[in-house]
């Protein structure tokens, strides 16, 4: 029963000379950003050649539209004229966990969490409407998006977790890494942003240029454009950014759910598939199963795949490019009239009041309201749902999916409102829709793979490319993959970025050969060599190409608990583990009250033969960690390893307490039992493992030796 077999921790493993790469990158350059660490500094000021007031005397309109917007007020400094009334002692909360205080020229949040930070003073806001965030400083540079808001139209303070009831030293809570404004808030709400995580240290020396989203972020040659002007020259403000859909791909870096390949290093006119790798709803849980938005996905992976998105259109279709409102009135339909009326983008021509068979003027006349209903989010914001889904309430019965129609006939029988849908409305796309949001419904319902017959036949029905590429990831997961080398192959030379890189994922399932995945470290797009990256590294296989690349993702996500594992797998072994046990100790640090990052962690050290070291993580976990038994299981394994079986069998026994449900669990304690004598106590173990999993068959064969 040795420790390092019973399990994977399924993360990138990473090419030898990636250790090389990653250690031996020195300071950045000095450059003209000043470094923004509170308290000493604060905020650092806006650069003078890009600064709007700079654009206003030729760009005045624009300029002001920006101004509108939520863009120009995404992140700023505390305001005293503004933000002093919003702490009086008379504005009420609906919260009994926080209180706002004014403390001499200080505006604080007392409660939960404010103990772990040295300086208790709020020092920046985050967002605008609905609701504001206060910017907490802590240490190493960090500050935190408070949980605590402040919702100016009802002018109250309410919790934006509502009843989750988040505690210190938890991921999620206000102090903790969840809600770390410089990893999580930060790019997304300020101008040419840089990170600058030091996981050695444990700090952030963040950068920036700009408070909010900025001329900047959208115009990258906006300071060689001025100077120019300023001499009566002309250069482009956008030398990079030709076509909307680029134009759409800036938009994308903030509003998607993406995983961040590089350091802070996107710039406009730059491929999004270069920088991130999209969220898609392979992953269970983060839409509903019929494509609508369930978690938070900020927007671009909904339109991507929806028919509007496969269509072409883009956020420039429909938003104003400065002050991002609508061009044209949604609530009458005029908006979504540009195209449906005369048939732009191959759309469907729609006559609403035939359509919607509701009386104009109506909720339910409103494409809006069918096609993109909301849902609240951090309590009191509502968002649109961008997948332009149709309303179906025969899946609101059948799955759980939230419905429209539904929703707004909520004073008739279910059964009713389906009747009425399905008379009046015979897509053919409907069963397509319908035999999708089923499968996906039954793959996060048992969170286990799908039948591979199944995906293989929506992967071939649609002509959907974000869909395609969702169903290729999930046959990376199927039993079967090994086998689907054929099936897979049209998909390695697509045009779209998106499906390639999912076609090589499910490529390094089906068993190809690593020269075959090698060819893949030389795309075009980083997210295609990265996925075979992270196949090759599957199977222990290294080389030389794309070692930049994983240490610059490294870098990129360093202060997140999976990729500080990784680095930690990265460098053990090479100073006597100390500089893995300090990454483990980041990861842990990062999502204290996780057990699978101590239980991962202490399989590292015991791969490396550093057993004590294995212990000492195990060790370390807090009680909150071991509300479940997986540190139990660790500690039993490595005393196992250790050779002391009664040990051994008493943590077994304390995890199966937390978990009687573990077959593998309670085989480990029938061979503790085993070795210590006790035949009577592991037959009844063995057969516990075996009611949980009667086909195994290691376990029929320890329970037909011990009889």
């Amino acid at each position: 029963m040795n420790f390092k077999q019973q399990s994977s921790i399924g993360f990138l493993s990473v090419l030898s000379v990636c250790l090389v790469a990653f250690v031996a990158c020195g300071p950045k350059e000095e450059s003209n950003r000043r470094v923004g660490h509170m308290p000493e500094t604060h905020f650092p000021k806006v650069r003078k050649n890009v600064s709007p007031e700079r654009c206003l005397p030729c760009h005045e309109e624009a300029v002001e539209q920006w101004r509108k917007s939520q863009h120009a007020v995404a992140n700023r400094l505390i305001g005293k004229d503004v933000d002093l009334p919003n702490f009086h002692p008379d504005v009420p909360s609906v919260d009994g966990s926080y209180v706002p205080t004014i403390e001499g020229a200080s505006l604080r949040i007392e409660g939960p969490g404010a103990h772990l930070s040295p300086y208790s003073d709020a020092v920046g806001v985050i967002g605008v409407d609905p609701l504001i965030q206060y910017l907490m400083p802590a240490e190493g540079g960090r500050w935190q998006a408070h949980e605590l808001a402040y919702d100016h139209s009802e002018n109250e303070w309410f919790n934006i977790f509502v009843d989750e009831g988040r505690l210190p030293g938890e991921w999620g809570h206000w102090s903790g890494q969840g809600m770390n404004w410089n990893s999580n808030c930060a790019w997304c709400h300020m101008t040419s942003y840089e990170k600058n995580y030091d996981i050695d240290l444990d700090t952030y020396s963040s950068t920036w240029v700009a408070h909010g989203v900025s001329c900047l972020q959208c115009h990258t040659n906006s300071e060689a454009h001025t100077l120019a002007a300023e001499k009566g020259d002309y250069v482009s403000a956008d030398s990079n950014v030709n076509t909307p859909a680029l134009a759409m791909e800036n938009c994308a870096s903030c509003h998607s759910r993406r995983e961040q390949l590089t350091e802070d290093e996107f710039r406009a006119g730059e491929r999004f598939h270069d920088h991130y790798r999209l969220s898609l709803p392979d992953v269970p849980y983060m839409f509903f199963p019929d494509g609508q938005n369930l978690d938070e996905n900020y927007v671009y992976s909904s339109l991507m795949l929806s028919r509007m998105g496969h269509a072409g259109v883009t956020c420039l279709d429909c938003h104003d490019s400065h002050s991002y409102e609508l061009i044209l009135p949604a609530t009458n339909n005029a908006l979504c009239q540009r195209c449906h009326e005369a048939g732009a983008l191959n759309a469907p021509v729609i006559e609403p009041l035939v359509h919607s068979r509701h009386a104009a003027g109506s909720k339910g006349n409103q494409c809006i309201e069918c096609h993109m209903p909301h849902r609240t989010y951090m309590a009191r914001d509502p968002r649109r749902d961008h997948g332009f889904t149709s309303p179906d309430p025969a899946l609101n019965l059948e799955i759980g999916s939230p419905d429209a129609c539904i929703k707004c006939h909520a004073d008739q029988p279910e059964e009713w409102v389906i009747e009425y849908a399905d008379n009046w409305f015979d897509s053919p796309k409907r069963e397509e829709r319908r035999d999708r949001a089923r499968m996906l419904h039954q793959a996060y319902d048992t969170l286990s793979p799908l039948p591979t017959e199944a995906l293989l036949e929506a992967l071939e029905k649609t002509d959907q490319v974000y869909w395609k590429a969702t169903y290729l990831r999930m046959l990376s997961t199927s039993p079967e993959a090994s086998s689907l080398g054929n099936w897979i192959q049209p998909y390695l030379s697509a045009e779209e970025t998106v499906l390639r890189a999912a076609a090589v994922r499910a490529l390094g399932a089906s068993g190809a050969s690593n020269e075959v995945l090698r060819g893949y470290l030389q795309d075009s797009a980083r997210v295609v060599r990265m996925e075979a990256v992270d196949a090759l590294s599957s199977r222990n296989v290294f080389f030389e190409e794309g070692a930049d690349e994983v240490a610059d993702y490294f870098r990129a996500n360093a202060d997140r608990p999976g990729p500080a594992l990784q680095m930690a797998s990265m460098v053990r072994g090479e100073d006597g583990a100390g500089l893995a046990r300090l990454y483990i100790k980041r990861a842990a640090s990062f999502d204290p009250t996780n057990p699978e990052i101590y239980f991962h962690g202490a399989i590292l050290l015991d791969q490396d033969g550093d057993i004590d070291g294995a212990f000492d993580v195990l060790r370390s976990a807090p009680a909150e960690a071991r509300r479940t038994g997986l540190i139990y299981y660790g500690e039993g394994l490595l005393w196992a390893e250790k050779g002391d079986f009664e040990q051994s069998a008493r943590r077994l026994q304390l995890a199966l307490e937390k978990d009687y449900g573990q077959d593998r669990w309670w085989y480990n304690l029938a061979i503790a039992f085993t070795r210590i004598g006790d035949r009577s106590r592991a037959l009844g173990a063995i057969d516990n493992a075996i009611k949980i999993a009667p086909a195994n068959p290691a376990y029929l064969r320890l329970r037909a030796s011990l009889q």
